[in-house]
């Protein structure tokens, strides 16, 4: 069985497969505040959607930079105390014997270049606005391999001293100005529902700088 699970600012998502082609069962929850709270939750999901045996393989994304050689959290904004932990601190690893963690928005890339609208184009950039802002570029080789860059680019300062973005403590850098948070903060109005054009002219302004 195998086991993916998105870890997003606001909710959590947990899927199992057995090809990697077709989704089984997804469990979804609010992402817990509490550090112990959340590791308990996902521990215990994982288990549930891999029984009567342990998942083969578990891919997590996460809300954060991670140093993948030493297998530890660099920044985690909604999980300061992460900062500098292993892996282990968040995932158990009785839960997940085997598996692999990236940033959320980097693997929600790799899925769309290869499986969405990426699909026949050799490099393909991808930007997601949620609780926070996120995205990553992803280059093919031609062969099936490829690479990718996710170094955060929601964190880009776009407008030097300006909104403070609570998050990463940074003024003026994209998410600050296109996360849903800060959509809420800026236009007073909720995305979803929000039919101003002034208000999308204005935050495709901020996109556009972005980008």
């Amino acid at each position: 069985m195998y086991i993916s699970v998105d870890m997003g600012g606001t909710k959590t998502r947990i899927a199992s497969s057995r090809d990697l082609e077709s989704i089984i069962k997804i469990k979804r929850f609010y992402t817990n505040k509490n550090l112990a709270v959340q590791q308990h939750i996902i521990s215990t999901a994982i288990m549930e959607l891999s029984a009567p045996g342990i998942p083969e393989f578990v891919c997590m994304g996460i809300p954060g930079l991670i140093d993948r050689k030493s297998h530890t959290f660099v920044k985690l904004p909604n999980y300061k105390e992460l900062d500098g932990k292993p892996f282990s601190a968040l995932l158990d690893q009785e839960a997940a014997p085997n598996f692999f963690m990236e940033n959320d928005a980097t693997l929600a890339a790799v899925g769309e270049a290869f499986l969405g609208a990426g699909k026949g184009y050799s490099c393909v950039g991808y930007l997601t606005f949620g609780t926070g802002t996120g995205g990553a570029l992803v280059e093919k080789d031609g062969s099936g391999g490829f690479n990718y860059v996710g170094d955060e680019p929601g964190h880009t300062i776009i407008i030097e001293d300006g909104r403070l973005n609570a998050s990463c403590g940074h003024y003026g850098c994209l998410e600050a100005y296109t996360s849903v948070r800060s959509f809420e903060a800026l236009f007073g109005a909720r995305p979803h529902i929000c039919s101003d054009k002034g208000v999308w002219e204005k935050y495709a302004e901020y996109v556009n700088m972005g980008l």
